[in-house]
């Protein structure tokens, strides 16, 4: 992890104890706890209250849209359990609204120290980040950074499999570009990563629309995907090869059609900067490489908004067809869930790395 995001994600966790007061909460959730007395009879309109306040901070917390990849770190670490949505989620299940199921006071009080402790350390690291030059990072006031995390299993830690897929995915990027903004931006580097392989690309908010709205379908059909190579494997597996080869052929068939319709739809919902002629070269390119992408991301490939943008979309708006579209901030939480239905899909049915093996087999048909 870069110390510019380590920076960002300590700035975010003392903002948030700071603006939404998550300290405050604990303290009420203590008193209400204290004076559980049969003859307080606003225990149960104050517990209420507290648990109100509670569902307002999971709601309003930065760290409610971060990208999965950096939720994934922080769970990591220890600053993970003192969380704001955690800390609300404690104080909402400790505090029930009935005297005999409420948890002691005590507990609150424990759990109100550590979090005090964390937040008086993240400010001496901010402190010391700051004393080293660690710069926050930048985006280009009319950009959005849309970053791209490769696990190093998506590419075996393969030098040229790492920039052939980066390549796939700068093409993407350079086309949403090219179809909005004709030649007005193209995408700029914001940072790179490679410990932990994240590129950030500096695109405009519709070229960034066109991305997440993609990302989002390209997850379904990739939890689709593996549900069914995962039946051509069994059917492998018993011994019905002919069967199992014929299945393949119209999956693939089943795959590219689902792939022209997702770009298609994508295209359609943007505002377009370019001739019908160009159109129909960037729509046949994308869907081309997108259909290369697909093993990629069921390998647990992910592309969200970086959480410095997630502050710019009140000011930043794509340009769009309709009005009644996803907002981006949706789209990102969107991709989010589906990334974990896919995990799941594959720990499920055993199909890491499946989609992969089944494009690299030389007599699949």
């Amino acid at each position: 992890m870069i110390p510019s995001r380590l920076l960002k994600i300590a700035l975010d966790f003392v903002g948030d104890y700071e603006e939404l007061h998550v300290s405050e909460l604990l303290q009420k959730a203590e008193l209400v706890c204290s004076n559980r007395q049969p003859n307080n009879v606003l225990f149960h309109s104050q517990s209420n209250g507290v648990r109100d306040r509670a569902n307002e901070i999971i709601a309003e917390t930065r760290f409610s849209s971060y990208p999965q990849a950096y939720l994934d770190f922080i769970n990591t670490t220890p600053l993970s359990k003192f969380l704001p949505s955690k800390i609300a989620r404690f104080v909402k299940a400790g505090i029930t609204g009935d005297r005999t199921s409420t948890i002691a006071s005590n507990e609150f009080k424990e759990i109100a120290c550590g979090a005090e402790s964390t937040v008086r350390e993240m400010k001496d690291f901010i402190r010391t980040l700051e004393y080293m030059n660690v710069e926050r990072l930048s985006i280009p006031e009319n950009m959005l950074s849309v970053e791209f995390f490769l696990p190093r299993s998506g590419f075996d830690n393969s030098v040229s499999d790492y920039l052939e897929i980066n390549g796939k995915v700068n093409f993407i990027m350079k086309a949403f570009s090219e179809l909005v903004d004709k030649d007005s931006h193209k995408p700029e580097l914001i940072f790179t990563s490679t410990t932990d392989p994240i590129i950030g690309f500096g695109l405009s908010a519709s070229a960034a629309y066109g991305v997440m709205r993609l990302i989002g379908g390209l997850l379904d059909i990739a939890k689709k995907s593996v549900e069914l190579y995962s039946s051509i494997r069994m059917l492998r597996e018993r011994n019905v090869a002919d069967t199992a080869k014929n299945m393949q052929v119209e999956v693939e068939k089943l795959t590219e059609k689902d792939i022209e319709i997702l770009v298609a739809e994508i295209f359609k919902s943007l505002k377009i900067n370019v001739t019908e002629d160009r159109k129909r070269e960037l729509l046949n390119a994308v869907g081309f490489q997108v259909k290369n992408l697909l093993p990629v991301v069921a390998d647990g490939a992910t592309i969200s908004l970086s959480p410095e943008s997630l502050g710019k979309l009140n000011n930043l708006k794509p340009d769009l067809v309709t009005e009644d579209a996803p907002t981006l901030q949706q789209l990102q939480l969107d991709s989010r869930s589906k990334t974990r239905a896919l995990e799941l899909e594959i720990e499920s049915r055993d199909a890491r790395g499946l989609l992969r093996i089944e494009q690299d087999k030389p007599d699949k048909h």
